[in-house]
């Protein structure tokens, strides 16, 4: 393969026509190994050998596809479990239990006047009108009732009335009292103080 040839097969001027990033990536090691190659000093057959090998090897890491962990699902079953765990305080066998010195007992539900986000707690965004109050409910079957996937409080949770000062209610949020936030929702509906 002579140098003619080589500078033909790599493209070491920039091709007018667009390419993609792993084209690209291709052509710019292909350039480098013929550069190294070039200045080694080989006779012409091992050089070409090299060449066609070195070539051959960029081609094949160029075209593998990466490889990614991602929009993965945890299984159906263990959603549910996480759920027991959390919402009943129901074991999942040789994984978590509620085995501790003092346990959590209730879970607090809280209102805000806007999403707390995933970074926030129970106090960010909380509603704040006179008279309002967290309602907790049992860690228990007799609180929450968790069924495929789902988890739904057994009976209406009731919010004090506001019987003084202002916000808009837009979301709530249930956590360990005082803590961070477990889940937070938006309400299907929105209620003004």
């Amino acid at each position: 393969m002579s140098a003619i040839q080589v500078v033909s097969a790599v493209g070491l001027a920039r091709m007018p026509q667009a390419c993609s990033a792993t084209q690209e990536m291709e052509r710019r090691l292909k350039r480098g190994a013929v550069q190294i190659l070039m200045n080694l000093p080989l006779r012409e057959e091992v050089r070409d050998r090299w060449m066609r090998e070195a070539f051959t090897r960029i081609q094949w890491m160029c075209r593998l596809a990466p490889f990614r962990i991602g929009g993965g699902s945890i299984g159906n079953t263990f959603e549910n479990d996480v759920m027991l765990l959390i919402f009943n305080a129901t074991a999942i066998a040789n994984v978590a239990d509620n085995a501790g010195t003092s346990p959590l007992t209730n879970l607090s539900y809280a209102l805000h006047t806007a999403d707390p986000g995933e970074t926030g707690n129970q106090t960010t965004s909380e509603a704040a009108y006179t008279s309002y109050a967290r309602v907790s409910v049992a860690r228990t079957s007799g609180g929450h009732t968790v069924t495929a996937n789902s988890v739904s409080p057994v009976a209406a949770i009731s919010f004090p009335a506001g019987t003084g000062g202002s916000g808009t209610v837009t979301h709530f949020s249930v956590g360990p009292t005082g803590g961070c936030c477990v889940t937070a929702a938006p309400f299907a509906f929105q209620s003004t103080t």
